[in-house]
């Protein structure tokens, strides 16, 4: 008791050999009241007091946790998915829609919906693109077939062909019938298509013709007679032989050969153009007609460019086309060389069809390859194609 001096406190004292905390208030009256309790006692209840918190405090981190990973969830997933379905090979290339999301949360649901609109959007103007290409390109076609006015040339040389004839030219008489054949089965009646026949006489008539201005030309045309009703995009083989004889005989009147060949090949009809002129690098030709973009840029210095001329073959063996002098290239700007007919077969058939060049150890080789369309009401001609 003397130790508990001031009206009120604590201290520790050993009673039997064991601390014990007293604690001391004084009234009013001058009593005091002691409270003994032993320091164990504290330590046992600190422990236990420090453990609740700490198991409190771990269970409120785990509510916590899961509480923000089920919110995190529930946002990021849905954006997840979302991207996922963006990213899909077939909702990029508009083979089919994006899959509707139902996430529950409202702005993610807009953001796919927002994005679904816009994929249908772009792929309509994508089709009204090319659909309008196309027709410009018609239209331009159908222009200059209007001013060509061919029944006015028909009958003109026609006329020709009636002198000639009546003089005794029978030379300049064919001469003209086979310009009339050149020029009807060319323009074809402003159609696309065209029987294999046709085409066979389109170039057989420029072939013709070329025979007469050159002193030593051999042609070689062999089509079965199944195939020659079969349909076929206008306007593929003439230039082909066209760019055989400009390029590949250039300088050359001797000894000159064109063969031209026709086979069924699977679902695919191979139209060969084979000459033994100064011949060309196969897979730098191929190269240079895949590395071309098949939309032209709808100029006129893009499409002269863009002829013929770009795609002309190499002047000797050793020489490559890329490396082509500016003079050769200039020689082809007919608008109608082989990247031309290339590009129509692309467009008009697909990406699987086109021209492709053949290594060979003579000359220049390339192929038309065209997907192969039996026309099951015409007849094919009795008569075969050979040694024109």
């Amino acid at each position: 008791m003397s130790a508990a001096s001031g009206a009120s406190g604590s201290l520790v004292r050993k009673i039997d050999g064991e601390p014990h905390r007293v604690m001391y208030e004084t009234f009013a009256n001058g009593w005091k009241l002691l409270t003994v309790v032993p320091e164990s006692h504290f330590n046992q209840y600190t422990f236990a007091i420090s453990a609740i918190g700490a198991a409190t405090a771990v269970v409120a981190l785990l509510i916590a946790g899961f509480i923000l990973n089920r919110i995190v969830v529930r946002v990021t997933v849905p954006i997840t998915r979302l991207v996922g379905a963006m990213q899909r090979p077939e909702v990029l290339a508009f083979k089919e829609p994006l899959p509707a999301q139902n996430s529950g949360i409202y702005e993610v649901d807009e953001l796919g919906q927002k994005f679904a609109t816009m994929l249908v959007t772009l792929h309509g103007l994508i089709e009204k693109s090319f659909t309008e290409e196309i027709e410009r390109r018609q239209l331009q076609l159908e222009l200059l077939q209007a001013q060509i006015n061919p029944h006015f040339l028909y009958n003109t040389l026609d006329l020709i062909n009636c002198r000639a004839i009546l003089s005794g030219d029978k030379e300049t008489g064919g001469i003209v019938r086979a310009l009339a054949n050149m020029l009807r089965y060319g323009l074809n009646r402003g159609q696309t298509w065209i029987s294999l026949e046709g085409e066979i006489r389109h170039v057989e008539a420029y072939l013709h013709i070329q025979r007469l201005l050159m002193d030593d030309l051999a042609v070689d045309i062999r089509v079965p007679d199944d195939l020659l009703s079969a349909s076929m995009l206008h306007f593929c083989l003439q230039p082909l032989a066209e760019n055989a004889i400009v390029h590949g005989f250039a300088g050359r009147t001797e000894g000159c050969r064109i063969a031209i060949e026709a086979r069924l090949d699977g679902i695919s009809l191979r139209l060969r153009v084979q000459d033994n002129g100064v011949g060309c690098d196969a897979e730098a030709m191929n190269r240079m007609l895949e590395e071309r973009p098949i939309e032209e840029k709808g100029n006129e210095a893009d499409d002269r460019g863009a002829s013929e001329a770009d795609v002309t073959r190499a002047a000797s063996p050793a020489k490559s086309p890329a490396l082509a002098s500016p003079s050769d290239k200039d020689r082809g700007g007919s608008g109608y060389g082989t990247l031309n007919v290339h590009r129509r077969i692309r467009l008009y058939c697909g990406e699987a069809f086109g021209l492709k060049y053949v290594q060979t150890a003579e000359g220049t080789c390339v192929e038309a390859v065209l997907p192969f369309r039996p026309n099951l009401n015409a007849a094919p001609a009795p008569r075969r194609y050979e040694h024109v």
